[in-house]
């Protein structure tokens, strides 16, 4: 998971504290002391995936080059993460987990649903406020312990195949993890389906391409849902195939257990079935996370219009310029008047403190990451964002043309159009784990992150340009 230093002073006294809480929760569940995170000194991240990838490393005994790549760290990373011998009591753990998901995802969404129906008064707020961390911190240790599972099966069964199929081995496992669904996919093919408008609020109001940003709004609150809702300008291709995938999954574990030996056949069995269902609960744990963000977005907001009611606050987005404690502090009554509450915000709006550094690639030096489906051509198009501009192509996702591919920064809900429309797509940002990689599985469309120079090199995108994306030997660049 990657968190921004651009995030405000709100969402990361709220996002950043409760994932810390998580990790460490986690760790100790392992038995494992890691060191603290260290960050580059430029200060544009608060927390990456080197928290994830340590833990991986020593909980579950997986190569620390593998494991950085999947998670889409830079090579250097690698030499500063260690092995350890965990990894039986973290797939017990993990097991646990994925029996609990159910009862804690229903949890989670009585909570949100509660938020969500409530008329805001004094004693409500207050209720809320006081459950606000408990929830986000549960979701997060979720979806960390989920993230974890994922990597680590995945990352077992990659070098098991790469011993004995060599530069098969990550075709094989794309095949192994095919088809299989996530809440993003189920997006879109509701998209595909033309569910109608009412509905896909009612699904997926609570989604957001910048989730963890309280500050920013979620889909279910904009006018057209975030472009969702607006007029199709030409013709959306068919739902993405989904039979088949099923077969082909079946085919590849079959071929996967096979290389194996007698004895391990069991072992490696287990381990592809842990990855297939890590990767899917990862997908609903994180689905949580962003239903309780959303929840929290609902509260804070109503918490602003207590202070606004006395003058505390002179508008609603004033609220994400304070921290979770000082809202405490002014709901109780211990700030009680614009003297407590102005000034600070006065003061962190001149230093720019929560303001928006600019959109460039988190890593500049991070290898490409095939994470979906098989080779495929088509001309490039970049896309800014998934309702706005776009460089050297269509002005917007409802304009892209047919057999293209699609080259964007990274991709979130309000992007989904744009599965049903490329025939593949290239994310300068990732992981394995990251929206696009849980949508392209899902639809086993051609899918490479991490890609920082195909997805940001605009003379690729040239009308005479071709794109050759091959995710099995992680390659997306011109022909």
């Amino acid at each position: 998971m990657i968190i921004s230093a651009s995030l405000s002073p709100l969402s990361r006294s709220v996002v950043l504290a409760s994932l810390q809480t998580a990790h460490r929760r986690h760790t100790q569940s392992l038995g494992l002391t890691l060191p603290s995170p260290t960050y580059k000194s430029d200060g544009a991240l608060l927390w990456d995936n080197q928290p994830l990838a340590a833990l991986v490393c020593a909980g579950w005994d997986q190569s620390p080059a593998q494991v950085a790549h999947l998670l889409g760290l830079p090579t250097e990373y690698a030499s500063h993460l260690t092995g350890g011998g965990k990894a039986v009591r973290a797939a017990k753990s993990t097991v646990s987990l994925l029996g609990d998901l159910p009862v804690r995802s229903g949890r989670v969404r009585t909570w949100v649903l509660r938020v969500f129906s409530m008329n805001w008064t004094q004693a409500q707020l207050l209720q809320v406020m006081e459950e606000v961390e408990p929830y986000v911190t549960e979701a997060w240790y979720d979806e960390q312990r989920l993230a974890a599972a994922a990597v680590a099966s995945y990352a077992a069964l990659l070098e098991l195949l790469t011993a004995k199929r060599g530069d098969q081995a990550t075709a094989l496992m794309l095949d192994a993890v095919a088809g299989l669904e996530t809440p993003e996919a189920a997006l879109v093919a509701d998209l595909a389906a033309g569910i109608d408008p009412a509905q896909l609020r009612e699904r997926y109001g609570h989604c957001g391409d910048d989730e963890l940003e309280l500050a920013s709004p979620r889909l279910g609150e904009l006018e057209t849902m975030g472009g969702l809702l607006a007029p199709q300008t030409t013709a959306v291709g068919a739902p993405r195939p989904s039979q088949g995938l099923q077969q082909r999954r079946q085919q590849a574990g079959e071929t996967i257990a096979g290389l194996a030996g007698l004895l391990q056949r069991g072992t490696v069995r287990s381990t592809l079935s842990l990855a297939q269902e890590a990767l899917s609960a990862h997908a609903t744990a994180r689905d949580n996370l962003a239903r309780v963000l959303a929840a929290v977005r609902r509260w804070s907001v109503a918490a602003a219009g207590e202070g606004i009611k006395d003058g505390r606050l002179n508008e609603p987005e004033e609220i994400f310029w304070l921290e979770l404690e000082e809202i405490k502090q002014m709901l109780t009554g211990e700030w009680h008047s614009r003297d407590h509450v102005q000034p600070l915000i006065l003061e962190r709006r001149q230093t720019g403190e929560g303001d928006a550094i600019a959109k460039a690639p988190l890593f500049q030096r991070v290898q490409p990451l095939g994470v979906a489906g098989g080779e495929v051509r088509g001309p490039g198009v970049v896309i800014d964002g998934p309702a706005g501009s776009a460089s050297n192509g269509p002005a917007a996702i409802t304009d892209f043309p047919s057999g293209a591919i699609a080259l964007a920064p990274s991709t979130g809900p309000g992007w989904s159009w744009l599965f049903l429309k490329a025939v593949g797509v290239v994310a300068a940002d990732g992981d394995l784990l990251c929206h696009a990689a849980a949508v392209g599985r899902s639809w086993a469309l051609p899918t490479v992150v991490a890609a920082v120079a195909a997805a940001t090199e605009s003379s690729a995108a040239t009308p005479q340009g071709v794109i050759v994306l091959d995710p099995a030997r992680h390659h997306a660049g011109t022909a």
